[in-house]
């Protein structure tokens, strides 16, 4: 488990907290449908006992993030 801060926002997406520069990186929300790539509310961002983090996103529902590639998509 690394140590990471995490942020959902209203309307602005993830952001990932860089501690050694000491800034925020917008992290990019993933969808197959334009539909659901308007801007949306994320909150509740939780990581489980393999590593893997899930984020609540607005009417997406719930999101993963993909380590490899550095984006959050739909897990359904």
């Amino acid at each position: 488990m690394l140590n990471r801060v995490w942020i959902g926002t209203s309307y602005h997406g993830i952001l990932l907290f860089n501690e050694e520069k000491q800034t925020f990186k917008a992290i990019p929300l993933q969808f197959a449908d334009s539909t659901a790539s308007l801007p949306q509310v994320c909150g509740d961002i939780t990581e489980d006992k393999n590593g893997t983090i899930y984020a609540a996103a607005g009417v997406s529902g719930l999101m993963c993030y993909n380590e490899e590639e550095s984006v959050f998509f739909n897990s359904t």
